[in-house]
């Protein structure tokens, strides 16, 4: 009776664990420049240079767009190429992070860091750590973007010894009448 049960927790461990391995939608993280421009060259069509004189953003794009087999597409928005991935929008160049982030400040009604981040990674991966840095960057929204660096430092009281100096809190003592 074990063995029936143990042969059957493994079979629907291997059904459980490949269907999720065959669902699992890895989202695409924000990829440098050199990489997708050369992602939307082979997309287009354009052909390489030969292998001898690729460089490693080329060798490296053409082994990712052989691991998608054919899931990218492109369109020309504004005059420039768009690199969409199963139809969708979901890759982002490096420079493009600033505006994407600012546009996102905006929508937001010029929240914080953590919340631009949560409301981007729907869309995009890997833009968490990379959203305070752009806002930061970014000299027109820092400084509407809170910072609180302006606190007053402490002075502690030193005397040489006893009631040589004292500090006096202003405080309102008026008593309330019962």
């Amino acid at each position: 009776m074990n063995f029936f049960c143990a042969i059957f927790l493994l079979c629907c461990f291997l059904i459980f664990s490949t269907n999720c391995v065959l669902s699992h939608d890895r989202r695409q993280r924000v990829i440098p420049d050199p990489i997708y421009n050369a992602l939307v060259e082979i997309v287009d069509g354009v052909s390489l240079p030969p292998v001898k004189e690729r460089t490693t953003a080329q060798k490296s794009t053409l082994v990712r767009y052989w691991r998608f087999k054919g899931e990218f597409t492109t369109t020309e928005e504004n005059g420039v190429k768009v690199l969409h991935y199963k139809h969708r929008r979901l890759l982002l160049r490096e420079s493009e992070i600033s505006g994407v982030v600012a546009q996102e400040f905006d929508k937001s009604k010029r929240s914080g860091a953590a919340k631009i981040a949560s409301a981007l990674k729907d869309n995009f991966g890997g833009l968490k750590k990379r959203v305070q840095a752009a806002l930061n960057n970014d000299k027109l929204h820092y400084k509407r973007n809170a910072m609180f660096c302006n606190k007053a430092t402490l002075k502690p009281i030193r005397a040489s010894d006893v009631q040589i100096k004292h500090q006096v809190d202003l405080m309102d003592v008026v008593t309330e009448e019962l």
